[in-house]
């Protein structure tokens, strides 16, 4: 038995991980509270999230790992799972225990990634969560026999509430003390393997270091082993046996990915044993015939069939089915369900627009109280200027845009949690076929409406390299939260009353845009077919309060702390350049504003100034403004930073609040036209600094991400300019 002094200056490792959409999040949050780091896997770019649990002393790394179905990997996230449970490769080597998180009301989908971590000899707790959702379908799961009959702890949890964590810990303190025990009738591996030598007719090898080295390893059977066909057990059992007596004992897990052609099953094994393992493969065949992957697909469904037969039963209708089905005969129906979609993105947004103004005008009073006091404590001058004009109102500008921002997201979650962006996946695959890609693809792009690093790590989910890097290619087309503030404010200004149907417009120009790019993508310097699109679609459910709460927290504190950093420091640098040099000129000569409109007390002297000079020729057929082309330069670093620039360039002359700066872009903008073509501009370019280097990251090669910079930033201009003539000749001009 472990005591407290063994271990308690050794940390444990706890692997978690379970199909999407299982609930494995909401038992990590539960298990490990607000003691949680995010970083990224060592040498590459996928995200890992660890969290911390004091148990008896000895303090439990939970590693939240990305959802999979199986350890037959293929995506890059999947790849790390398999890589860190299966050979061991992660910092800490193979993790001391797994948990796996299974979804109750979908026992038989995730009792195929219970079969292969089995097979992997790693102690095993299994959580049967989302319990209470059993309950309602009227399933009836008998867990202490099903835990008798796989040989690990089988725990009934509903993560949401917090409901069976404490037996989950107890469960897995348990095995971790080595408790549970070896089940009865399971005998040595190297007298197994002695057995199959004899059952196929030859004589145990002369030398006996395989069955040492199986000794010495700790290798042992799996709680609850499929019995295979004759001839697939002796193969197994000669493959382990052969990489025992090279020294490199293996479990039963990759010795059945030798069987089935694994690549990464031949890790760290020596060329010889390696040829003779192919060798042995290739010669010899499953009793029923057919591949070695038929016979072991076959067996393990079939295993699955009579563990369910054994332990599940039904306790009358399936309410929670019929529910769903009935919503998804008119929520994914294939005439309106598109149209439906459509619809409630277009009330998301107009409620976005509507109610995030009423806190946004506190917001405003707030800081126009905040700069107006700073100027009366500080004596006047370049420092009271700095403070108040360049810091406060600076970050104030964008500030008042966090309601709208947070409701937004809090939509788009919820619309997630419920549900319904699965079947929103399902229903765009059409949409997403006419640019190359399938449903798959949607769910990352979608995540880019929140923002676009996230969503091009969202990538990880598509297995095919080509679907993968047009996904990545096509994201930053879709308008991330930071652009909202933009939105809201040229809207505000120019189209007042239809604000919400501007936006909305906006974001399904982006979808256009992404499918006529992508079909243009595919035939020229991306070609190939996508692959095929199959997708689980998750029963409807009530979303938390507890994870919306956390989504909003989230973002409040993420959106602050980039007011906080990012907007502030380009705020003060926007505010010096269109301060500095100082030299005393006319109002009337620093803009070509139109009469009566207000100006900025910037020179024609002044960094700013030059610096849109520079760039005026090329803008100009665009009808931008001095100040819309200086926001623009200013919002490669973030997009947040064309308000806080605009908003800035136009403190100096005088007390300025949101307000103020929405009446003075109404006079200052020289048409509604240009207003419509400067928004697609700020939709379609160059995305954020840190979304460029992402993409970096994510494709390894800057080639791509040049090319990403060039197109987009042309496909803006054109649109623009395709956008004022347009609206120009409808009336807009």
């Amino acid at each position: 038995m472990l005591t407290v002094t063994e271990t308690a200056r050794r940390e444990k490792v706890i692997a978690l991980v379970g199909n999407p959409n299982s609930g494995k999040t909401s038992i990590f949050n539960q298990l490990t509270g607000g003691h949680q780091h995010v970083g990224n896997w060592s040498g590459v770019t996928v995200e890992r999230r660890d969290g911390w649990l004091e148990s008896d002393g000895v303090r439990l790394r939970i590693t939240d790992l990305p959802g999979m179905y199986s350890l037959a990997a293929d995506s890059p996230d999947e790849v790390i799972v398999r890589d860190f449970i299966v050979h061991g490769l992660g910092a800490d080597g193979r993790p001391d225990l797994v948990v796996q998180v299974i979804d109750g009301g979908s026992l038989e989908r995730s009792l195929l990634l219970t079969m292969q971590l089995l097979e992997q000899d790693i102690p095993l707790v299994i959580a049967l969560n989302m319990y209470d959702e059993v309950q309602r379908r009227g399933m009836l799961i008998n867990a202490e026999k099903l835990a008798q009959k796989l040989g690990v702890p089988v725990v009934p949890t509903i993560g949401t509430r917090g409901m069976g964590v404490a037996e989950l810990v107890a469960a897995i303190r348990q095995t971790l003390r080595g408790d549970e025990g070896v089940p009865p009738g399971r005998s040595d591996p190297a007298s197994k393997l002695s057995e199959a030598h004899h059952l196929d007719g030859q004589a145990p090898p002369a030398s006996c270091r395989g069955h040492t080295a199986l000794r010495n390893a700790g290798v042992s059977p799996s709680r609850y082993r499929i019995k295979f066909d004759a001839a697939t057990e002796t193969a197994l059992q000669h493959l382990q046996f052969l990489c025992a007596d090279a020294g490199r004992p293996i479990p039963r897990g990759i010795a059945i990915g030798m069987l089935t052609g694994e690549p990464s099953a031949f890790r760290n094994i020596p060329d010889s044993t390696t040829e003779t393992i192919q060798k042995l493969v290739r010669e010899r065949q499953p009793d029923a015939g057919g591949s070695w992957t038929e016979a072991v697909v076959h067996a393990r469904y079939a295993a699955i069939s009579r563990l369910l037969a054994e332990t599940v039963g039904s306790g009358g209708r399936d309410r929670v089915h019929s529910r769903t089905s009935h919503l998804d005969a008119v929520l994914i129906h294939r005439l309106w369900g598109i149209p439906l979609f459509l619809l409630i993105l277009f009330l998301l947004f107009q409620i976005t627009f509507r109610l995030g103004g009423y806190p946004a005008d506190w917001i405003d009073r707030l800081f126009s109280f905040a700069a107006d006091s700073v100027k009366a404590l500080l004596p006047r001058g370049v420092v009271a200027d700095l403070m108040a004009d360049g810091v406060i109102r600076g970050v104030g500008f964008i500030a008042v845009f966090l309601p709208n921002i947070v409701i937004l997201l809090t939509g788009i979650h919820l619309l997630e949690d419920s549900g319904y962006m699965a079947r929103a996946a399902f229903l765009m695959d059409r949409v997403m076929r006419l640019m190359g890609l399938h449903g798959r693809s949607f769910i990352p792009m979608m995540m880019g409406f929140g923002c676009n690093v996230p969503a091009l790590m969202g990538t990880r989910i598509l297995d095919d390299r080509r679907d993968r890097l047009l996904t990545m290619l096509l994201i930053p087309l879709m308008s991330c939260s930071a652009r909202l503030p933009v939105y809201v404010m040229v809207t505000a200004a120019c189209f007042p009353r239809s604000g919400g149907a501007v936006i909305f417009g906006l974001y399904l120009l982006g979808l256009v845009t992404a499918v006529l790019l992508g079909r243009l993508f595919r035939r020229t310097i991306l070609r190939g077919q996508a692959a095929p699109f199959v997708m689980e679609l998750p029963p409807y459910r009530w979303p938390t309060l507890m994870t919306t709460w956390s989504v909003i927290r989230r973002t409040f504190i993420l959106y602050l702390r980039r007011i906080a950093v990012t907007v502030a420091i380009f705020a003060v640098v926007i505010w010096f350049l269109a301060n500095f040099p100082r030299v005393q000129q006319p109002a009337s000569s620093a803009t070509a504003a139109p009469t009566g409109a207000a100006v900025a007390t910037y020179g024609e002297t002044t960094y700013i100034h030059r610096l849109g000079d520079v760039i005026n020729p090329v803008m100009k057929p665009l009808g931008f403004t001095l100040e819309m082309n200086i926001a623009l330069i200013a919002g490669f670093i973030a997009k947040e930073v064309v308000v806080a620039t605009m908003g800035v360039l136009y403190t100096g002359s005088g007390e300025v609040d949101s307000s103020t700066l929405i009446e003075r872009l109404r006079r200052d903008i020289p048409s509604p036209a240009v207003a419509l073509a400067f928004l697609v501009f700020v939709l379609l370019y160059t995305p954020c600094l840190t979304t460029v280097v992402t993409l970096q990251r994510e494709t390894r090669h800057w080639v791509w991400t040049a090319f990403s910079i060039v197109y987009q930033t042309g496909v803006a201009w054109l649109a623009a300019l395709a956008t004022r003539h347009i609206a120009t000749w409808a009336g807009l001009g």
